[in-house]
């Protein structure tokens, strides 16, 4: 079953972000990130978080656990989207 089949939806995503806000207001390049994302706060929070000043080298690298592609690539399906979001919300 692919990965965003297993997505906890929305809300569940949404206290995730909550939980990683603390480190939103240390990020310089939010306008360049919430663009890069398509507009969406949380997954631009939860990105920040796990990446940090690499989170646009992260959104270019290929990541086994999204089937090769890079998460730039989730970001243009709905699918995709949530292929990423659960592949986020499993990491430590």
């Amino acid at each position: 079953m692919p990965l965003e089949d297993y997505y906890g939806g929305d809300d569940g995503f949404h206290e995730l972000a909550l939980a990683c806000a603390l480190e939103w207001p240390k990020c310089a390049w939010e306008v360049e990130l919430l663009d890069a994302v398509g507009g969406d706060l949380d997954l631009a929070i939860v990105l920040h978080y796990h990446f940090g000043e690499k989170v646009f080298e992260a959104l270019q690298a290929p990541v086994p656990a999204l089937e090769g592609l890079t998460p730039a690539e989730c970001l243009k399906s709905e699918n995709g989207r949530r292929r990423l979001k659960e592949y986020l919300w499993r990491m430590p």
